[in-house]
């Protein structure tokens, strides 16, 4: 979904709301503060809580900011606030699914931890290229759609995790 953000706010902020280039790298910025902001308390909250419930908390906030950026753009319209505010909430989302989910992923193979390493970027930047590459592509670059295709790709995310963890009773995290 970062992908998505990256493709999107600059047509939004920049083309569309009229926001000088300096004011949208701040803007940008904040969104990588908050992002590692939530990635470290994530990281310290997993010593005492589960990676199951990180996942499961990230994929409801990326859920929650996506049906909020939804709402207020189709009711408001599009400004700063509608797309930014919940993108905040996403990218806490974002954190909070990442970390724990690519060390859950990686804790059966830490014998060979820098391969698995590797493969599991791959997939996840390669697949992410190609989802947003089509979202893009075979979308409009209007500020509903990038809010709709949040929502759905968090719905993908949410029900995947909800999957899995029914799947896996005997690994607890």
């Amino acid at each position: 979904m970062l992908f998505l953000f990256f493709s999107f706010s600059p047509y939004l902020l920049i083309d569309r709301l009229g926001i000088a280039k300096t004011e949208f790298g701040y803007w940008f910025g904040l969104n990588a503060l908050a992002l590692m902001v939530t990635s470290f308390i994530g990281g310290f909250g997993v010593k005492y809580l589960s990676i199951r419930f990180w996942m499961g908390l990230g994929s409801l906030c990326m859920l929650v900011g996506g049906l909020m950026m939804t709402a207020w753009l189709y009711y408001s319209g599009l400004s700063l606030a509608a797309v930014m505010v919940p993108m905040l909430i996403i990218s806490a989302g974002i954190a909070w699914t990442v970390s724990p989910s690519v060390a859950g992923a990686m804790t059966p193979f830490g014998h060979v931890a820098g391969s698995a390493a590797a493969l599991l970027g791959c997939i996840r930047f390669g697949g992410a290229s190609i989802v947003v590459t089509l979202m893009v592509t075979l979308g409009s670059m209007s500020a509903l759609y990038f809010a709709s295709c949040v929502c759905i790709l968090s719905l993908v995310t949410l029900i995947s995790f909800i999957f899995i963890i029914k799947r896996r009773h005997t690994v607890v995290y």
